[in-house]
This record gives structure tokens, C-alpha cells and sequence, in this order.
């Protein structure tokens, strides 16, 4: 399911602690769920988005990332330990991007952001 609850937590957090600004790139490393609500949201508010995913995920979850605007970077899927796991690459090449784009970028970085989780305690645990 399409995590885009989470990912408008994720990007208004991040709006309100001045990780973001406008024309800026959110950048994130997703297996396509949490990707696609965070292209939908960076598409209405203005951000680019960059989504490094593993080559293994759907064509189908690829090609709804693109429609929704994101430019994606395929990467082979290796375990978390790895320093070329998808996430991992997510956060280097924010770091880069933050470094060098004159809009800045954001790592959302979904699994450690208290924002997705606090998506779920206002609203879908609720529901």
C-alpha cells in the first residue's frame, strides 16, 4: 500500500525544522510504498525527488515512482549491512546532493524518521 500519510508527516516535519526548502530535492531509499507517497507529496509541493530502490522491485512500482515524478537509481539488492544496501546509498547521495544543489536535499530516511511513525499514531493507527 501506498504510504502517503506517512510521507506528507515526513516532508511537513521536515518543512518545519528548515530541512527543506522549495525546489529542493527529497531523497529517499525505498522498496516503492513510502517512494510513491513521497513523490506524490514532493509533486504538490514543489520538491524533486530522488528514490534509490533496489533493481529486484516490480516494474510496475518503478514506473508509478516515474509517473509520480520521481527520478530513480537502481541499485542491487544486498542485505543492510552492506554499504551499498539501497538505504545507505539513499543517505550518501543526500549528502552529496545537500552539498551541491543550491535548493538543498533531504534524506527522509522513513525507517528511523519519528515522523512516519508519529503518521501512524495520529492517523492510520486511529482508523
Amino acid at each position: 500500500s501506498v504510504k502517503d500519510r506517512a510521507a506528507l508527516s515526513i516532508v511537513q516535519d521536515a518543512e518545519a525544522k528548515g530541512l527543506i526548502r522549495p525546489g529542493g530535492t527529497i531523497v529517499e531509499g525505498t522498496a516503492g510504498n513510502t517512494g510513491i507517497g513521497l513523490a506524490l507529496v514532493a509533486s504538490v509541493r514543489g520538491y524533486r525527488t530522488l528514490i534509490v530502490i533496489p533493481v529486484t522491485q516490480s516494474e510496475e512500482k518503478k514506473q508509478t515512482l516515474r509517473l509520480a515524478g520521481a527520478r530513480l537509481v537502481e541499485v542491487p539488492a544486498v542485505p543492510f549491512s552492506n554499504p551499498n544496501n539501497y538505504v545507505h546509498v539513499a543517505r550518501r547521495l543526500a549528502e552529496k546532493l545537500a552539498a551541491t544543489e543550491p535548493n538543498g536535499a533531504f534524506f527522509a530516511d522513513q525507517f528511523d524518521n519519528v515522523a512516519n511513525r508519529q503518521a501512524h499514531v495520529d492517523g492510520t493507527g486511529p482508523e
